[in-house]
């Protein structure tokens, strides 16, 4: 036994053999990876769902044959359709900056995790804005609505940058795009959440416009390719 611990001892590990130990220990790293990203893809489709289902559950069911009952619900009903593609768009939106990387690491996971946080809130502030569609309501879904536009711009900001790398040319100009788009983003939701203190019920509406026509804009408008159109 001791002649056999000193031979242990004694064996040079090879340069081959390093480089063989690094080769597999990033292909176990690519594959822990890969696998992070379908089980956050997962995750972000399960609450998702979750929060679309808790929101539709808040509409007031119609009472008998009450006219201003029925009327509630179809207020209610429009509010509930106005978060449900908001957060529709959002799960598209998310999927498309999920669909750059083929591993994502703990960075994205976290920003994943406070967005879907933010979208979290989503169902209360709907159940509000049902049963009281007041100014303060309105002001405070769109106080969310922005904080999520915003992760959600930066997210795919880091995703692009793992895609295209930290320091080179269209990284650079990417980033600048990203950013501009986050500044437009803050300035536009900060000028709703403005409109929406003195006319709540024509920017609930707006709400609802918003992501219909964010979600048939046409592709060719995508950052990305705004980057590409200066190489």
């Amino acid at each position: 036994m001791r002649k056999f611990f000193l031979r242990r001892r004694n064996i040079k590990i090879s340069e081959e053999n390093i480089a063989e130990y690094h080769r597999r220990t990033e292909e176990m790293q690519k594959k822990r990876h890969s696998y992070l990203k379908q089980r956050l893809e997962a995750l972000n489709d399960g609450i998702i769902a979750i929060i679309i289902t808790i929101m539709v559950l808040e509409v007031p069911l119609p009472n008998g044959q009450n006219i201003a009952s029925y009327y509630n619900f179809l207020g209610s009903l429009s509010v509930f359709l106005v978060s449900f593609f908001v957060v529709a768009n959002f799960w598209y939106e998310l999927g498309q900056s999920l669909a750059l990387v083929d591993e994502i690491d703990k960075g994205i996971i976290i920003f994943d995790f406070v967005f879907l946080a933010t979208l979290s809130l989503l169902p209360i502030l709907t159940k509000w804005m049902m049963h009281n569609p007041s100014q303060l309501a309105v002001v405070n879904y769109g106080i969310v609505y922005m904080v999520a536009n915003l992760l959600k711009t930066w997210l795919a900001h880091s995703q692009f940058r793992k895609v295209l790398g930290a320091k080179n040319n269209i990284s650079e100009m990417m980033t600048k795009v990203i950013i501009g788009r986050f500044v437009l983003t803050a300035i536009f939701n900060l000028l709703l959440i403005v409109a929406a203190y003195f006319y709540p019920q024509i920017t609930l509406y707006a709400y609802l416009a918003l992501p219909i026509i964010d979600f048939f804009f046409p592709e060719d408008k995508a950052p990305q390719k705004k980057v590409l159109a200066f190489c």
